[in-house]
């Protein structure tokens, strides 16, 4: 036994020194077991995805066209954007795509998230005529009209929830319940007018025309094929909200873990996730949402004139002599890392500020604080500035989006 003889060098027997001193001073064994991780990158694209082993993930939009680094646990997927945690998803599986709509922009998010029975239910609450004009758009085809019925909705924030269901009312009494109908009768006020009787219809001749049953022989009526892929999604029924936590998420200001908590509750227990993986989920819906929160800020305080002047909303196809490179590359921010200004110049129509707003939404994605201003005010402001205060040297400048960093 090598254990009680002499050692060679500290000439005390192993063993006897095991017990005395290294024993006391061992930790104890993890109590999960360790975890052996893969690394990789991945490009995030246009459809704010990215694919890892044949996997989609959805990433915030600010991250578009930009490479992460992608840490592939058994159970986690995260996304680094450099030291900054982008993103964190549980593990699919391949072919599986594992969408969060909250990474969408919020007009990009509202089509998919606002489904039909969304859509029905909404139009329910404004009025009974609301919703007749919804039912009657969606049952023609609920993703051809599907637009339309949530621009229906979207009236009742302008003109109420009376005048929308009035309107409707008329445009079901013409038999055209469309959106454009709709919104005419609102902007020209015809709503309060009363309807026009419905001339009687005419008495139909009589006519030898037969149906698809006639023709095929058939003894049951032909009904058109519903393709699998437009039946609306079914919704998942979540465990409820323990609600002796709601007080102390509402305290701390956790307002990301009390809206994605019963969702990843019921993640961990389908999936029996670990205490720690479990709140890396919690932590990283905060995160997201936080950042979510300070976007939606710093564009609100930007006055842009359009929140859909972005990027991926301008017509390359408008005018191909853009040079769509370079003004790609500025979008990337690193004219504002080099402090270098930007200088935009055309004839009227080119699209020169929907550019200019786009690089300020993309400098807002990234961090930096916007102000949109129009040439002509800008202007008018350093006059009234001069004037006010003639014994400063006057200044002459021109700039329609400035950035600065947070």
């Amino acid at each position: 036994m090598a254990g009680p003889r002499d050692h060679g060098t500290t000439h005390t027997p192993p063993l006897l020194l095991f017990q005395t001193i290294e024993q006391a001073a061992m930790l104890v064994l993890p109590t999960t077991p360790f975890e052996i991780v893969t690394w990789a990158t991945a490009k995030v694209g246009r459809d704010c995805h990215a694919q890892v082993q044949n996997s989609l993930y959805s990433i915030p939009s600010r991250y578009v066209g930009q490479r992460l680094d992608v840490r592939l646990g058994s159970k986690i997927v995260r996304f680094y954007s450099g030291t900054e945690l982008a993103k964190t998803h549980l593990r699919g599986k391949p072919g599986q795509r594992q969408t969060d709509w909250n990474d969408y922009p919020p007009e990009k998010a509202a089509f998919f998230l606002r489904t039909p029975d969304w859509c029905r239910e909404q139009a329910s609450q404004l009025g009974d005529h609301v919703r007749a004009a919804v039912d009657e758009l969606l049952d023609q085809h609920h993703l051809h009209f599907l637009r339309q019925s949530q621009g229906i909705i979207r009236l009742a924030e302008k003109y109420g929830e009376l005048r929308l269901d009035a309107a409707c009312q008329r445009a079901l009494a013409y038999g055209n319940a469309r959106y454009r109908t709709i919104k005419t009768i609102l902007e020209k006020g015809l709503e309060p007018h009363p309807v026009d009787p419905v001339p009687p219809a005419i008495a139909s001749v009589g006519a030898y025309l037969r149906g698809p049953e006639a023709l095929l022989g058939l003894t049951t009526p032909v009904h058109e094929e519903v393709p699998a892929w437009t039946a609306s999604p079914s919704r998942t029924a979540w465990p409820a909200m323990p609600l002796q936590l709601v007080p102390s998420l509402k305290a701390l200001r956790l307002g990301g873990m009390q809206d994605t908590l019963p969702l990843r509750l019921d993640q961990a227990q389908q999936q029996r996730l670990g205490y720690i993986e479990f709140l890396e989920l919690l932590l990283g819906d905060e995160i997201e949402r936080r950042a979510n929160r300070a976007l939606a800020s710093r564009l609100r305080k930007a006055h842009f004139e359009d929140a859909d002047k972005t990027f991926e909303n301008f017509d390359w196809t408008f005018n191909p002599k853009l040079p769509q490179e370079q003004l790609r590359d500025l979008a990337t921010g690193g004219y504002l890392m080099r402090k270098e200004s930007i200088l935009l110049c055309g004839p009227v129509g080119v699209g020169k500020t929907h550019l200019a707003e786009g690089l300020g939404h993309q400098a807002a994605r990234q961090g930096y604080r916007v102000e949109f201003i129009k040439t002509s005010r800008l202007l008018s402001d350093l006059a009234i500035w001069a004037a006010a205060t003639p014994t400063v040297p006057g200044m002459v400048g021109c700039a329609t989006t400035c950035c600065r960093r947070c």
